[in-house]
């Protein structure tokens, strides 16, 4: 099934080894669940290591420049309090790190 490959690839591009651990998603599971498929034809990225420096021209504008760092940040996993069962979290849940996957282009 077509939705059910595209979730088994996002799963694991995000947390790689969860998909074979978990009971695969059964035809409820399907329907509530929505698979976008977007083409991306363009993009573009600021990338820079220095600090935030604008055009000269800009400087004298009355408008805050800069930058705002954003981070996603894993935190402690929670477990499914109406477990009948305790299990902890497997330890590639545990000690999640976000990868960056991009390449840097010049």
């Amino acid at each position: 099934m077509k939705k059910a490959k595209a979730l088994r690839i996002f799963s694991e591009h995000i947390i790689p080894e969860r998909w074979v651990e978990v009971p695969a998603p059964n035809e409820n599971d399907l329907k509530k669940t929505l698979v976008l498929q977007i083409p991306v034809t363009e993009a573009s990225a600021k990338v820079h290591s220095d600090p935030p420096i604008d055009e000269e021209a800009n400087r004298t504008l009355p408008v805050w420049t800069g930058e705002l760092p954003l981070r996603l940040v894993p935190r402690v996993p929670i477990s499914d309090r109406q477990l009948e069962q305790h299990f902890q979290a497997p330890a590639y849940i545990r000690n999640y790190q976000i990868q960056s996957r991009g390449t840097k282009r010049s």
